[in-house]
């Protein structure tokens, strides 16, 4: 102990040569050779580590700050997109082996049903109003061109919902895309069959609960007019089921136009806006200065939903396809109710009706 009953610090029991008496302070200064050296390194790491807390402080000060329960991820993952594996389910496995949490929290023994292991899917929350939910590089290039390949030869015009006692209008101009209902077993691939798959994990909703895949082509100028997934009971009569969530799949990049829009994204309350949600829609079809679209990318999905927590319709999941501008848009919806779907339950009598973007 040092006078006053304070101990003496590492740096100065070694100018004390460890007797544990301060040194005169007019004599000369020995210090070993050896515990020169030492301080030496021990100033050079701290001086080392004061410049990367400086680095790491300013790199965040020029990004944008993570949102709470965020992660970056490992350094190894940053490289350009060219150098990462094409596939999902590759990328998870490079990721988890990256980051080490397989082995450093080895998933737990699972239940009835459940997975083995640890799925990996990148997501993006897009709205909260309604709830829309990005999820990039959701399906790879090559089970893309396989739905493709095997819808293509199927297709035919797209139908849209009427009311009881509504006239069906064979020239109506609301949808303008060709389509094709198809069940995951239909297509030899078996893609579909996996991407159903992964829609049931990513939503926790059941295969049983969704309705077989509308795949749809857009061509230059086809559009589908602002619509709603759901049969709203006032207007169509009594639902056995309600369609809780959409999933839809971008199957090709557009070289220009073809966005998902959601026209009254941001309104304050589940009407929409106010008493009479569509006063608040001037322009059904175009896109021109809607602030919220979403942007179609090869392999990309957007989930959305248009029933509230509570059930009841959300008038903000209100949305449309934009005019396809130039190229073409293919995309496979999957519509998922908050009860088992039998097919024939249908709204209009079967799988000819639908609100597919």
């Amino acid at each position: 102990m040092a006078a006053g009953g304070q101990s003496m610090c590492p740096f100065a029991r070694a100018m004390a040569g460890g007797s544990g008496k301060m040194p005169n302070p007019h004599a000369p200064l020995r210090v070993p050779l050896g515990t020169l050296l030492a301080l030496c390194g021990m100033c050079a790491l701290a001086g080392g580590l004061a410049a990367l807390a400086v680095s790491e402080v300013a790199a965040g000060a020029r990004g944008a700050a993570q949102p709470p329960g965020s992660c970056a991820a490992p350094p190894s993952l940053l490289a350009p997109s060219e150098e990462r594996p094409a596939d999902p389910d590759a990328f998870a496995r490079a990721f988890l082996a990256a980051s080490g949490l397989a082995a450093a929290r080895p998933p737990l023994p699972p239940g009835a049903g459940g997975e083995a292991g640890y799925r990996v899917v990148p997501s993006q929350l897009l709205s909260w109003r309604p709830r829309v939910v990005l999820l990039p590089g959701f399906l790879d290039a090559a089970r893309c061109d396989a739905i493709v390949a095997a819808s293509a030869s199927r297709m035919h015009k797209s139908g849209v919902a009427y009311r009881p006692g509504e006239a069906v209008d064979p020239d109506q101009e609301a949808r303008t895309s060709t389509g094709v209902f198809m069940a995951s077993g239909e297509d030899p691939s078996g893609a579909l069959s996996y991407l159903e798959a992964k829609i049931a994990a990513v939503t926790m909703l059941p295969v049983s609960h969704g309705e077989e895949f509308n795949v749809l082509r857009y061509t230059a100028g086809q559009h589908y007019e602002a619509h709603m997934d759901t049969f709203d009971p006032k207007e169509y009569g009594e639902q056995p089921s309600q369609r809780l969530a959409t999933v839809i799949t971008y199957l090709s990049d557009v070289e220009e136009g073809g966005e998902t829009t959601f026209k009254l994204e941001g309104a304050p309350d589940a009407a929409g806006a106010g008493a009479d949600a569509d006063a608040a829609v001037r322009d059904w079809r175009g896109c021109e200065g809607d602030r919220f679209k979403v942007k179609p990318r090869k392999g990309d999905a957007v989930l959305f939903y248009s029933l509230a927590p509570d059930l009841s319709i959300d008038a903000r999941a209100l949305h449309g396809a934009c005019p396809v501008a130039k190229g073409e848009k293919w995309v496979a919806v999957k519509w998922v109710h908050y009860r088992e779907f039998p097919p024939q339950a249908a709204a209009g009598g079967g799988p000819s009706v639908g609100g597919a973007t």
